[in-house]
Order: structure tokens, then C-alpha cells, then sequence
């Protein structure tokens, strides 16, 4: 998926992905090659991981002051988990105070996310002005993001611009 500008600063961000079911590593050496060439500028690599069981909020406090924007790859379909200290929760909202973006994605392959389904995403999603990827894959979110943070650091353009159907990359909100 491209959502590149010309002459705009290009972040390579790569995933760990299940090499069995995709096209991991031959996009991961288009990137290298891209990085590599002497036109590109501003690259960043960064590696991402998932949320799972026992992981504490409080992690996404040590990403604050670097990162304008975060994607949350969930379990289930766009939850959060919540140990009844609502550390996720007070990490969103330090998030969304500071004015940065967030959204949230799942980690089920082909089911795309849908924080409705479960109380928690629900109350996420309610509480929080945070996007979700709904059937764009991670990567695609990841790209998308870079591409509108790009463009606006505001945050309700931020939104109309993640939610604009490019390429097909979003089928249904």
C-alpha cells in the first residue's frame, strides 16, 4: 500500500509477522533496498510488538515522549487487557491529553477489529477518540498513520484523513 508524498519523509516501520502466511520477507528487503538509497531521508526502523497476557500499561508511558503516534495490535477483536488496575487505560488517556494519535488493531489474522464486541474495547472506544483499523491489515494502519501524521499533527484531520478509503485499503467502519 502506498500513501507516500513526494519529497515527504519516509519511516519504514517493520513487524513481527508469521513468515508462514505472508510476503514478510520480500517486502522487508523492498524496505532495506528503499532505505538504502541515496534519495531516501528521514528513515526510521522500528520494531513493534504486541500486547499479550500479564504485559502492564505502563510500557506505553516509556513510548510518550518519542512517538507522535501508537497502534495498539490487541488480542481478540480490539481489546485491552485489564488487571483492575486500569493501567491501559491511564496510558490512553496520557496519550490522547498529550494530543497524540491512537489506534487500535487486532492480532487475528482476517478478522479485522471490532472493539464493540467485548465491554472492555467498548469502553475504550466510548471513553477514548482513538481510531481503529476495523479490516486494514497492521501494516497497512501502520503505513496509514505515518502517512497522515505526515501531513497534520491535528487531530480531528488526523481522522478524516486515516479513514479515507485509499486503494481499497478500508472496506467497511
Amino acid at each position: 500500500m502506498n500513501y507516500c508524498s513526494k519529497n515527504q519523509a519516509i519511516k519504514c516501520n517493520f513487524q513481527f509477522i508469521d513468515l508462514a502466511i505472508t510476503d514478510a520477507r520480500s517486502n522487508l528487503l523492498d524496505s532495506l533496498r528503499f532505505a538504502s538509497h541515496d534519495r531516501a531521508h528521514g528513515i526510521s526502523i522500528v520494531f513493534g510488538g504486541k500486547v499479550i497476557a500479564g504485559t502492564d500499561g505502563r510500557i506505553l508511558d516509556t513510548l510518550a515522549g518519542s512517538y507522535d503516534g501508537l497502534i495498539i495490535e490487541s488480542f481478540s477483536v480490539g481489546v485491552l487487557p485489564n488487571y483492575g488496575n486500569d493501567s491501559f487505560l491511564n496510558a490512553l488517556s496520557d496519550w490522547i491529553s498529550a494530543g497524540k494519535l491512537v489506534c487500535m488493531a487486532t492480532q487475528v489474522t482476517h478478522e479485522g477489529s471490532d472493539m464493540e464486541v467485548y465491554q472492555v474495547g467498548k469502553v475504550i472506544k466510548e471513553k477514548f477518540p482513538i481510531l481503529e483499523s476495523y479490516n486494514m491489515t497492521l501494516e497497512a494502519s501502520v503505513t496509514k498513520m505515518m502517512w497522515v501524521l505526515g501531513q497534520t499533527q491535528d487531530l480531528p484531520e488526523c481522522r478524516r484523513l486515516f479513514y479515507k478509503t485509499i486503494n481499497h485499503d478500508l472496506l467497511f467502519l
